[in-house]
């Protein structure tokens, strides 16, 4: 917090420094003015930050003065002094940013969306008790693949809606498979009933487009996409309803130059 008064003030001529928090306005009335901070906006839900697929706190992302994204999501206090280090508002700054980082010379290509009424990706993965799951067994039964990290912010946000679900599951809910990073025991000590598959790599994520978590898709009982992929607990919470997702989401990973 203090850094951030610092970056106003002396970039201010540069840069605009907009501080998106969340909480009851008078705590963060009192903060901001005790660290002498200003342009602070107040989000009741995290609508915005999953927009610009911000999965944790602090994250930080470039926008440019066309209304473009000028860098990735970058989490953590590190990466963000680096963001305003490298002044990666300008054009040397960025790539000095994206090499200091490790990120490619070229961001890498979206992953592919799969259309519905495609054949969906074959995989193997072991369950929590270390026994092998292939897809080839969840046909026959409409299931939602759920892609997810416990150490997400998002998805702990979400656990309690999944365990109400679970409990009150809509008559021809679809079966619920969580496709998650994370250990074993990190995954269990979540208290799902769900099936959880563990994909360390994120690997099977990719394969289906999904370039964060939470999101999911739906696959049919024939083993074919049933819609398209859906990125937040909103989306998410509307396939396990029941209501098949049409519309389409953009992938989560928004890339330097996007809108």
């Amino acid at each position: 917090m203090p850094d951030v008064a610092v970056w106003q003030r002396e970039l201010s001529e540069e840069l605009t420094i907009v501080v998106l928090s969340h909480g009851r306005l008078a705590d963060n009335r009192a903060k901001a003015t005790a660290h002498g901070i200003s342009n602070v906006l107040i989000e009741v839900d995290h609508k915005i930050a999953e927009q610009y697929h911000a999965l944790g706190t602090p994250t930080a992302v470039l926008l440019r003065s066309d209304g473009t994204i000028g860098s990735p999501a970058l989490g953590g206090a590190d990466a963000i002094r680096q963001l305003l280090t490298h002044k990666a508002w300008t054009e040397l700054g960025l790539a000095g940013l994206m090499k200091a980082l490790g990120f490619p010379a070229k961001p890498a290509p979206p992953a592919p969306s799969l259309p519905i009424g495609a054949a969906a990706p074959v995989f193997e993965l072991p369950n929590l008790k270390g026994e092998k799951v292939n897809s080839s067994k969840l046909d026959g039964n409409n299931t939602v693949l759920l892609f997810w990290n416990p150490g997400c912010g998002f998805c702990q946000k979400m656990l309690p809606q999944l365990k109400e679900w679970e409990v009150r599951q809509p008559p021809h809910a679809p079966r619920l498979v969580l496709i998650s990073g994370g250990t074993v025991d990190s995954n269990r000590a979540m208290g799902l009933e769900s099936s959880v598959l563990i994909d360390g790599n994120f690997a099977i994520g990719g394969s289906f487009g999904s370039r964060g978590t939470p999101s999911a898709v739906l696959v049919d009982g024939n083993g074919k996409i049933g819609s398209t992929l859906v990125v937040g607990a909103p989306g998410v919470m509307e396939l396990l309803s029941g209501i098949k997702a049409e519309a389409a989401v953009p992938p989560a990973s928004l890339r330097v130059g996007a809108s």
